[in-house]
């Protein structure tokens, strides 16, 4: 919590100095991406201390505020395929969840008889709920 106030605070001070912004979104990116792995236990923390978003963002702070930053396609770009690649990332993940969510889904015993897509499917959807409602039910 404290740390994501340090990078907020070097954020802040970047937009109040009206930094371009490219660099803004840099700042961001690098904040965005150390909280997005960050919450990865033990990985997570490992990666932000390898990673080092706030000495990546005072870096660029400085950077900014020293020299006359002129906005280039190659700055732009980057931005591009670092976002791109997270998203990429993001829903690969997303995939990766529900495959596996939807093969412990099938592999759970068939004790209501329905598999995951015959559950998903048909036009009897709320006649099997309402089923899979009394068997639970009556179970109890």
């Amino acid at each position: 919590m404290l740390a994501n106030l340090i990078g907020t605070a070097i954020l802040v001070l970047a937009a109040r100095l009206h930094v371009p912004e490219i660099v803004l979104a840099r700042m961001s990116l690098n904040l965005l991406i150390n909280g997005a792995v960050g919450t990865i236990p033990i990985v997570g923390d490992l990666f932000s201390i390898w990673f080092k978003s706030h000495a990546r963002n005072a870096q660029l702070l400085r950077r900014a505020a020293a020299q006359p930053y002129r906005e280039t396609r190659q700055a732009w770009l980057y931005m591009v395929c670092i976002i791109g690649g997270t998203v990429v990332l993001l829903l690969l993940t997303i995939g990766a969840v529900l495959w596996i969510v939807i093969h412990l889904w099938n592999a759970m015993p068939n004790s209501i008889g329905l598999s995951f897509h015959a559950y998903l499917s048909g036009p009897a959807f709320l006649a099997r709920c309402a089923s899979v409602i009394s068997h639970v039910r009556l179970s109890f």
